[in-house]
């Protein structure tokens, strides 16, 4: 069986010079494990959750929300439960 993280990883490097400070290459690597990982069906539970749009990949690669742009706090100390 092909693992298309493997191939992934290989079609990004190979033939082709490393840009370090594309941060979105791991990224964009590591969302192919969650496909072989639902193609290998090791888990039911996560097939399931998968199947019922429960568990979903953000294929944009961005946090959504106030506490994603603020930080966990909030961006005021006050409302920091630490």
């Amino acid at each position: 069986m092909p693992y298309r993280l493997l191939d992934k990883f290989r079609s990004t490097f190979e033939g082709k010079r490393y840009i370090h400070r594309a941060s979105n290459l791991g990224d964009l690597i590591a969302m192919e494990l969650y496909e072989d990982l639902c193609y290998l069906a090791k888990s039911t539970l996560l097939r399931n959750r998968i199947a019922q749009a429960e568990r979903v990949l953000n294929v944009k690669n961005r946090r959504v929300g106030i506490r994603a742009r603020r930080g966990i706090c909030g961006g005021s100390r006050a409302n920091c439960n630490r």
